[in-house]
Formats: C-alpha cells, sequence, structure tokens
C-alpha cells in the first residue's frame, strides 16, 4: 500500500475499497442559480438556463441512496447554487429523511432564511445547515457577498437560532467564514460573534478561500505548492449532481457543457457512474502522481488537507470541551502536519 493510498485513508477514515463501492458524500443542485455573485465565486451564474430538477429525477436518486444508507455519511442539498430558491427544498428533505439517511445539510447565505422557510427547514428533520456569514462589517461583507444585504443576513441567523431553539429543533447551525484578504482581520471577532448568538453545540468556522481549480485568481494566504504531489481526496468519496442530472467530476466542474462530465444520472444508476471508466482513470492519474494532466485538477486547492484555518484553531464548538466528528478531523489534519 503506498503512501498516496495510506493518506487518502487516513483523510477519509475508511479503506479505499469501500470509498469505492459508493460515495460517501453527494451533493444534489435541485435549482442552479444564486441570488449573489459572490468575489471569490467562478460559477457564471448569468450565462445558464435556469434549471429545477425534476421530482422523478430526485425520486430515482433517493430511491439509490437509500439502498446504501448504511453506507452515505451525508447528503447535501446544496451544489453550485442558493438551495433557499427551491421553494420544494424543505419537501425534499423530508423525502431525504424519511427514506433513512443518515444526515441531510445545505449551505446557504442565508438572504432568504425568512421565519416560513426556518420553520420548514427545522421542521423537515434538516441535521445541520452551513451558513456563509464573511465579515461583520456591512461595506466588507456587501463588497465580498454581492446583491445581499448585510443586515438581513444577520437578522435572519439570529432569527433561525431563536426559532430553532423554541421549536426544540436539533438542526445544528455551522456558521463559516470564507477566510480571505478582505476579512483576514476579523477571524477572532467572528468566533466571538458566533459564540454570543449562536448556542451550544453548534459551530464555528474559518475555511480558506480556493482557487476553484485555478478558474479564480485568489491572493495566496498559504502556502499550497505541494498540492499536485497529493491526491484529491474528493474523488474517493464526493459525488455532485447538478439539476439536470449531469455528474460533474467534482464541485469546480460547474459548466452545463464540461469535457470532465462523468455520466448523466437520469441516465445510468450512481453506482454505474462512481464505478465508470472515466472516474477510475483520473484515480488512476492522481495515485501515480499525474494530477496537473488534468485542468481542474493541476493546482487546485479546494480539497487541500489543511482547509480550515489552523492558526486560529480548525472548528470551535459554542459548547467549551464539545466532542465532536469535526474535532476529531482537527486532531487528523493536525497529525498530517507534523
Amino acid at each position: 500500500m503506498g503512501p498516496k493510498v495510506i493518506y487518502i485513508q487516513k483523510q477519509l477514515e475508511e479503506k479505499i475499497e469501500n470509498l469505492e463501492l459508493f460515495p460517501k458524500y453527494i451533493n444534489i443542485e435541485t435549482r442552479n442559480t444564486c441570488n449573489a455573485r459572490c468575489s471569490m465565486c467562478a460559477i457564471d451564474f448569468d450565462n445558464r438556463p435556469l434549471i429545477t430538477m425534476k421530482q422523478e429525477l430526485f425520486n430515482k436518486i433517493v430511491k439509490e441512496i437509500s439502498e446504501w444508507k448504511d453506507h452515505v455519511r451525508l447528503v447535501n442539498l446544496y451544489f453550485d447554487n442558493e438551495p433557499l430558491l427551491d421553494r420544494k427544498l424543505h419537501l425534499r428533505i423530508k423525502e431525504l429523511k424519511d427514506a433513512g439517511t443518515k444526515r441531510v445539510v445545505i449551505a446557504t447565505n442565508a438572504s432568504a432564511l425568512n421565519q416560513v422557510r426556518s420553520k420548514e427547514l427545522i421542521l423537515s428533520g434538516l441535521d445541520e445547515i452551513f451558513i456563509g456569514l464573511d465579515s461583520l462589517k456591512k461595506s466588507v461583507y456587501e463588497k465580498i457577498r454581492v446583491r445581499l444585504k448585510f443586515e438581513k443576513v444577520i437578522n435572519n441567523i439570529i432569527n433561525f437560532n431563536i426559532i430553532r431553539n423554541k421549536l426544540k429543533g436539533k438542526t445544528r447551525i455551522r456558521l463559516q467564514m470564507i477566510y480571505q484578504e478582505e476579512n483576514s482581520s476579523e477571524v477572532n471577532d467572528f468566533k466571538k460573534w458566533g459564540k454570543k448568538y449562536l448556542s451550544p453545540n453548534d459551530l464555528i468556522v474559518a475555511h480558506k478561500v480556493h482557487n476553484w481549480g485555478r478558474q479564480l485568481d485568489i491572493k495566496n494566504l498559504t502556502t499550497d505548492k505541494f498540492i499536485n504531489s497529493i491526491p484529491c481526496t474528493a474523488i474517493w468519496s464526493n459525488l455532485q449532481i447538478h439539476a439536470d442530472g449531469r455528474v460533474a467530476l467534482c464541485s469546480n466542474d460547474t459548466k452545463m457543457k464540461s469535457k470532465h462530465t462523468l455520466g448523466y444520472a437520469n441516465k445510468s444508476s450512481l453506482a454505474e457512474i462512481w464505478n465508470g471508466f472515466p472516474l477510475k482513470k483520473i484515480r488512476e492519474r492522481h495515485l501515480k502522481g499525474e494530477r496537473s494532466g488534468y485542468p481542474l485538477c493541476d493546482g487546485c486547492t479546494t480539497w487541500r488537507p489543511n482547509n480550515n484555518f489552523s492558526k486560529f484553531g480548525v472548528y470551535w464548538s459554542v459548547q467549551k470541551n464539545n466532542k465532536s466528528f469535526y474535532s476529531m478531523k482537527q486532531k487528523i489534519l493536525y497529525e498530517l502536519k507534523k
């Protein structure tokens, strides 16, 4: 067993032969649009037709996931979009939970997280909500999260916590900052704000900005020169499904007409795509140290091993000494750096 396989297994806490059976993490884009135009995002929302995933396709995907419910760790109803723009999102969450999915999460900018949507999400059985809040300063926030209103987002986050607690809901909040040049001085204040306004068992994360497979030119706040020497863990763990059924190579494969397409969920099973020739070939190239042969993989920092900003702590729990899946991940990351 070579060092690259050992690295993958250690990062994903699973033997590689098990990882290759079926994805552990599945991202589903149910509506391919967003109401923001973020400065650190490489997706061209203005030049792609609006598509909402057909219920028939969604049902097919849920059925396949249910057949692997003991294997799949998490389903994220988010992929290259703002999930709350799908008005049926809470019903899709409930369908996944009723089918036995262990964990269902979404990632949102919270601009559409009003009181009605908050209640719907909490009652649907949503396990975790990732909320992006990239600055506590109105001018900086609105420079990063273009088209969004700072005060509205702040109020929505605070109100979601209040509504959840009133309903005695179990949805965990993961408050996340994308650490970048514009907000690099705010991390400690971000941590303090989260501890003030969130509840025990919620999480606060500072996540380094990435380059979208070199599709985005970012100021390099960290050294990533080694990145091509390690395999990307995402191709052994994550499956991404666009609203039209196209299965993307990774989260950076955002174009509707892409040469990196692995297959179509409305034509093939997820297992067939996961074990198909295109993905197998890419995995082989990564294990041989040849990831630079793929444009999206060459120099990509999306899945770097130390993605969370460990100078300040990888994950903070609002509750002191709370041991969680995330704190275990933190330990693994620190071990890799030694």
